[in-house]
């Protein structure tokens, strides 16, 4: 069995690269898995590489016949893509703290306006007490995010 692969396929220049897998013989039927560290073809940003899976029978009397699997492609994104991913995640990631530096200052006026309804008064009444729970389960909440 071998495994056959092409860097950056579309190119002319490429050329087929082959692995071969040794397989027990006698079967008539098996499985198998094979690991392939694909760092040792030190691609780079934007390269492809398309690969499949190529066994032969042992058929004597008419000859050995092969069969493929299909084609699988595999890409690396390129620089320009990367970037464009990052600064996606950054965007992101700056609307999230924009989100909560927004929730938190809606929680310090909800408390400012507890406080000044608190001023002067000696006992609390059960509207008063369920502003604070408000307050309290609005900080609690923003703390779990």
């Amino acid at each position: 069995m071998r495994l056959i692969y092409m860097i950056n396929p579309e190119d002319a220049q490429s050329k087929k690269h082959f692995i071969e897998i040794p397989i027990p013989h006698g079967r008539t039927q098996q499985n198998f898995f094979h690991s392939w560290s694909i760092d040792s073809l030190h691609l780079q940003a934007g390269d492809k590489l398309s690969y499949y899976f190529e066994v032969w029978d042992n058929d004597g009397v008419n000859g050995r016949k092969s069969t493929r699997s299909a084609s699988y492609l595999f890409s690396l994104p390129s620089k320009d893509d990367l970037k464009l991913d990052i600064a996606n995640q950054q965007n992101s990631t700056e609307n999230k703290i924009d989100k909560s530096v927004q929730k938190a200052k809606e929680i310090k006026e909800s408390i400012n306006e507890a406080q000044q309804k608190l001023r002067g008064k000696q006992s609390l009444d059960c509207r008063t007490k369920k502003c604070w729970k408000n307050c309290l389960s609005k900080g609690e909440a923003r703390q779990d995010h």
